[in-house]
């Protein structure tokens, strides 16, 4: 009889535990075991790492990444998992404006020597996902940020090329496929996760966000941007803006 899989919630904390990632935590279901871990006091790069050591020590099946700030649905641990793949992110947003999701497609290094990733695309093909789904549901301007939409067709697992760490959910094997560091900070504000998708897809991992997960990023108590923000910005919008970008400093 095949054992039940164990998932390790892994958060490093580099600022206060908020209500909602609180909440979300009470209320997860999964069918399965969940362990939490959470490392404080470290840099983020070596935060990741040290808590993907742990991972390799304990008889876990795979990683789910979720930060202090992170608000998701009760079975958007579940819906991940079931996927069934190594690498898959829920639908993730800056906490900024345009609150775009943190997800995108690589555009190579520029003369700089900067990493490119297109980030409008990607927003452009949530914006359709989601008012395609607002009208499927029956649902108002005014829709939660914590979603985990119906199953519906094969288009919602989309393939990308990077994605921050926010809610991501890792297969153990990966780590165990490449060698340390999984993680490094290459900008003033971190840029791990993309340095960790790129040491991913260079071993051949493929990347894939799924469009029923959609997660929120919290400000303070009961206010986070997520879906209903995004879709409020662009309410007027055809198009996003396909030139938005998300960059970083190049090199290993």
């Amino acid at each position: 009889m095949p054992k039940d899989p164990v998932i390790m919630i892994a958060t490093p904390r580099t600022k206060p535990i908020l209500d909602g990632y609180l909440m979300s935590l009470w209320e997860s279901r999964f069918k399965g075991g969940l362990e939490l871990r959470i490392q404080p006091n470290l840099a983020i790069d070596v935060a990741r790492d040290h808590l993907v050591g742990i991972s390799k020590e304990r008889n876990v099946d795979a990683i789910l990444w979720a930060d202090v700030d992170a608000t998701w649905h009760p079975d958007a641990i579940q819906r991940l998992w079931d996927r069934n793949v190594d690498i898959v992110c829920g639908i993730m947003y800056r906490r900024a404006l345009p609150p775009i999701p943190t997800i995108g497609y690589y555009q190579g290094v520029n003369e700089n020597g900067k990493h490119i990733y297109d980030l409008g695309t990607f927003a452009n093909q949530v914006k359709h996902y989601l008012a395609w789904q607002k009208q499927q549901q029956g649902m108002g301007d005014n829709i939660p940020n914590d979603l985990c939409f119906p199953t519906e067709h094969p288009g919602e697992m989309v393939e990308v090329d990077g994605c921050g760490s926010h809610f991501i959910m890792i297969r153990k094997r990966v780590f165990e496929a490449m060698p340390a560091p999984w993680y490094k900070t290459v900008t003033v504000s971190a840029g791990e996760d993309y340095w960790f998708c790129r040491k991913a897809k260079a071993a051949g991992f493929k990347i894939y966000a799924d469009m029923t997960v959609h997660t929120g990023h919290e400000v303070g108590t009961r206010f986070d941007i997520g879906a209903n923000e995004f879709m409020a910005f662009f309410k007027y919008t055809n198009k996003i803006d396909t030139s938005t970008e998300y960059w970083e400093i190049g090199g290993w």
